[in-house]
């Protein structure tokens, strides 16, 4: 079960959208908290999937600032025509740490068969 959005102000993403958390526990369950809907702890990656994201990492548990994913390295590489998949796991710094990605994998919006050989 997906959770249903609280108080995101944005409305809807473009399809092929990403997202990066930068919340220490954003992907630490998809599930209701307890005291819906006055819950007001942190931010869960299901508000944005259900808000229509296509991809989008959280942590499980707190990563420490330097295993979390590099923005600047996932909008370079997926603008660049790399896939979703290819794009995250550049950008993560440490691969067996506490990062889940969702979405399509072979995602790829940029993608340009010239430029991706």
């Amino acid at each position: 079960m997906i959770t249903p959005c609280r108080n995101i102000k944005i409305t809807l993403f473009y399809p092929g959208s990403l997202g990066e958390t930068y919340v220490s526990t954003s992907g630490r369950t998809f599930n209701l908290p307890a005291n819906w809907p006055n819950y007001t702890g942190q931010s869960l990656v299901a508000d944005l999937i259900v808000k229509g994201i296509t991809g989008v990492s959280g942590y499980v548990s707190e990563p420490y600032l330097s295993a979390m994913v590099n923005p600047k390295i996932l909008f370079d590489r997926y603008t660049k025509g790399y896939n979703l998949a290819e794009s995250y796991y550049m950008a993560i710094r440490n691969v067996y740490w506490k990062t889940v990605v969702i979405g399509d994998p072979l995602c790829a919006p940029y993608y340009n068969s010239a430029v991706n050989k």
